[in-house]
């Protein structure tokens, strides 16, 4: 089993880093073979919407984004995990998502191995969990056309400062128990 996180914070070792973090240390409890992936280390454009992936097997754009899809053809598991920045995911993940679209060919079809799971991060400045829940269903929506799955959101608010989510023994927990479920099954 194949765990592989994303994380699509500009700020290293914050709450969001932390809070995937607990996942990956479930999915490794459980024995999987973990890997994170911090998307704004990375040089990833943004998509031409050129769409030459729909007659080729990858994207025209040669850039980090080529060895991350044999990562993801690979992964069992994908983890998404994004703060939310002015009511949306930071446009580092937003980029890193649209160049999903590779991974789909012109008739819409996945190009991905059947029985991927997922699930979404969420940290947050705001203690209304509720309020930014639609950013996970934009996750589940661009799942679905690869079929796969996405777990129940783990949604963390009130996190003004960077290391505020290790006081939210919840959320913190939570994530640990979601890794460990994902990688067991």
């Amino acid at each position: 089993m194949k765990v592989l996180g994303f994380v699509g914070s500009p700020r290293s070792g914050g709450n969001t880093a932390t809070l995937v973090g607990q996942v990956i240390a479930g999915a490794k409890e459980a024995g999987a073979s973990v890997e994170v992936v911090h998307i704004p280390s990375l040089e990833i454009s943004g998509c031409k919407g050129c769409k030459y992936c729909k007659s080729h097997e990858t994207c025209r754009i040669d850039d980090d984004m080529q060895a991350l899809y044999s990562k993801i053809r690979e992964a069992d598991v994908l983890i998404f995990g994004t703060p939310v920045y002015f009511a949306q995911m930071t446009g580092q993940m937003k980029q890193f998502v649209d160049r999903l679209y590779a991974l789909i060919d012109a008739d819409y079809k996945p190009r991905l191995s059947p029985g991927k799971k997922a699930a979404v991060v969420l940290t947050q400045g705001d203690d209304n969990v509720k309020a930014f829940t639609g950013i996970a269903d934009t996750f589940s929506f661009a799942m679905s056309f690869f079929q796969i799955p996405v777990s129940d959101p783990i949604i963390a608010g009130g996190l003004d400062a960077p290391k505020d989510i290790e006081k939210n023994n919840t959320a913190m927990d939570g994530a640990f128990q979601l890794g460990k479920r994902l990688a067991s099954h």
